[in-house]
């Protein structure tokens, strides 16, 4: 085989298209190299795949020309160039080495999915050092996501939206579990979106595409950044259907957002962050504005959703109490009290009176 180079590079090569019908280059022509004598490179198949072992410094710049050349000049859509795929490890300089030259661009192979859109190389430098990495996914990193995307929708912070689906991407592309994780991971992270949404506008119609029509959509993204895009195109929707044209200002966004989750354990020092401002000056400008600390509106909001609820008498003043927002009934009474002058129970005795 002619190993008597003084460096060597392991080059896979792969067809980039999902079309059996486009058209792929050959090694040789892709660099324009001869394999004169057998001392340019070695080849062969493995998995429909074409595994490369290029030798000597000739054949390596030649290589590396090439990707230069890429880069800079991506290929047109359709052409041959476009139907490409290529992994490649690191340049060795010993016979012993070239394993791990091939095992690089093997993992690279599989990294394919996590490309960006038209991305059509992988290099050594690009392969995350996922066995010393502590990230993976887990329950309390769904959670994560899910809590902030869907906080950052019903604030209709459209920049908070695509900087976490930004970080989402981020933290999927250095995790150490398989595709087949990822995939189910994003599936689950939208479900969980939507369900949420759903609950929150029960009474919009939110044009989600169905389950099933999610889970095929996803499983039938070849990347990364489909499956965020297609997260992202729901995210839109959501922020078309629930917004409002009117709502021009921050403290609108807000008193809109209280209106809608009054119900949570919602804080100042929770919303201010993603509004974009501190909890301090926040509070200063709620006041000034409404005429009332955030904590008072959101108690008034509160009572009165309650009071509602008291004249449908159908549930108990303690499943009342938390289905407002309070988890302590107690608290819940005096709060009633100094509001509306009276108990609970005593508002729904003398609901006749008062309708």
């Amino acid at each position: 085989m002619n190993l008597s180079a003084d460096i060597y590079q392991v080059v896979i090569y792969e067809k980039f298209s999902t079309n059996p019908g486009d058209i792929c280059y050959s090694f040789a022509d892709l660099l324009k190299i001869t394999n004169k004598g057998n001392h340019t490179f070695e080849h062969f198949e493995e998995e429909g795949n074409e595994v490369i072992l290029l030798k000597g410094s000739f054949a390596l710049s030649k290589f590396q020309n090439f990707l230069s050349h890429y880069e800079q000049n991506p290929p047109q859509p359709g052409s041959p160039l476009d139907s490409l795929f290529l992994a490649f490890g690191r340049p060795v300089h010993s016979l012993d080495e070239i394993y791990l030259s091939y095992e690089e661009a093997s993992t690279l192979c599989k990294r394919r999915f996590f490309c960006m859109q038209g991305q059509h190389t992988l290099g050594y430098d690009e392969l995350p050092d996922v066995r010393n990495c502590n990230l993976e996914i887990t329950n309390e990193k769904l959670e994560e996501f899910c809590n902030l995307l869907t906080d950052y929708l019903l604030a209709s912070n459209r920049n908070k939206v695509a900087e976490t689906l930004f970080d989402l991407e981020e933290f999927l592309y250095n995790v150490k579990n398989d595709i087949t994780s990822v995939r189910l991971f994003l599936t689950d992270l939208y479900f969980r979106i939507k369900e949420k949404i759903n609950h929150i506008y029960s009474t919009m119609e939110i044009p989600f595409p169905t389950n099933a029509e999610a889970i095929d959509r996803i499983e039938n993204c070849h990347y990364l950044y489909e499956i965020i895009l297609f997260i992202s195109e729901q995210t839109e929707k959501v922020l078309c259907t629930v917004g409002n044209s009117s709502r021009n200002t921050i403290l609108d966004d807000i008193l809109y957002y209280i209106d809608h989750n009054y119900q949570n354990n919602i804080k100042l020092e929770g919303i201010a962050p993603l509004f974009g401002y501190n909890s301090a000056y926040l509070g200063k400008i709620f006041n000034k504005t409404v005429g009332e600390n955030f904590n008072a509106y959101v108690d008034h909001k509160r009572i009165e959703q309650s009071k509602e609820l008291l004249k449908e008498n159908r549930l108990k003043v303690y499943e009342i109490a938390e289905q407002v927002g309070y988890k302590n009934v107690d608290y819940f009474h005096k709060k009633f009290k100094k509001y509306v002058g009276m108990s609970p129970a005593e508002f729904r005795k003398n609901l006749p009176d008062q309708i």
